[in-house]
């Protein structure tokens, strides 16, 4: 429970409070998030919380928004734990998103934080067709901000006071990689999925591990059998292909380094394998040896 206030101790009716476990990372829907405003007197009080550690966010039009930490819920009986907050007067940071040639970056997603002893401030925007941004209603103070656009590398800017209107933020874009599907053949293979793992370097025993990078199309209809595929920072990457009529198969290992753009890559589909065998029951205990006499590889 508690009395949400302004800078002046005036009180701030109808502000939203959610109410979240602390290990509640902002990303996602919250689950158990509670829910109300203040009334008008800026009191609130929130009934039937469950032990754990909580964090308090604080919205109001016209005021910053901010997070309040370290809020621990003990479930002892008749507990109850008083947090009182001051709001101040939101201000914006504004701006704009572009590419390395100067040409502005529509849709990047802008978010900016300021964290301090238990208090946390935050704010977000969207870039508009012209990469222009405007983050309202910010706590006075400097922010870090995060940017991410679809086909650039996340960039980060800091110490970005409140109240800078000109602040430019340059995304680096992604490489792509680009190629043909084929067949054992060698000819064009019109429909098929492409998908991109990323490869860490060898373990101790030679080995390599994949990493799902979330990048996959399905094509069809493509003639020549091509792709691309976009989102790649410098590292390395297999092309995972599938086609109904052939084992998935990977290319490859290749590498993109800083300042490259695109890679050039095909992927030979195989005829894969099959493995032939028995399924018995406990009962046929000497029978229970997988038959692996027929593998054609």
């Amino acid at each position: 429970f508690g009395t949400i206030t302004d800078i002046g101790g005036n009180a701030v009716p109808q502000a939203l409070l959610q109410l979240d476990s602390a290990f509640y990372s902002g990303q996602g829907e919250s689950p158990g998030r509670i829910e109300l405003n203040t009334d008008n007197n800026g009191a609130f009080e929130i009934k039937n919380v469950s032990p754990g550690p909580r964090v308090l966010t604080i919205q109001a039009e016209g005021y910053g928004t901010v997070v309040k930490g370290g809020i621990q819920v003990n479930g002892t009986p008749n507990e109850r734990v008083e947090v009182s907050v001051q709001l101040d007067v939101g201000q914006p940071i504004a701006g704009r998103v572009v590419s390395t040639d100067g040409t502005g970056v529509a849709n990047a997603v802008l978010k900016a934080f300021n964290y301090g002893n238990n208090l946390s401030y935050r704010g977000e925007g969207i870039s508009l067709e012209d990469g222009s941004f405007i983050i309202e209603n910010l706590h006075p103070g400097s922010y870090m901000l995060q940017v991410e656009a679809q086909g650039y590398r996340m960039q980060k800017a800091t110490r970005v006071k409140v109240g800078e209107m000109n602040v430019e933020i340059v995304m680096i874009p992604q490489a792509c990689v680009a190629g043909r599907v084929l067949d054992p053949s060698g000819a064009p293979v019109t429909s098929f999925a492409a998908s991109i793992r990323r490869v860490a370097p060898p373990r101790p025993d030679g080995k390599r591990v994949f990493e799902d990078m979330n990048i996959s199309q399905t094509f069809s209809g493509q003639a020549d059998g091509s792709f691309r595929l976009c989102g790649l920072n410098p590292g390395s990457y297999v092309v995972v292909a599938r086609s109904a009529k052939f084992a998935p198969t990977l290319s490859d290992v290749f590498s993109l380094v800083e300042g490259q753009h695109t890679a050039q890559i095909d992927v030979r589909l195989n005829d894969g394998g099959s493995i032939k065998g028995r399924v018995v029951g406990p009962g046929d205990r000497k029978s229970t040896r997988l038959n692996s006499s027929h593998v054609a590889l």
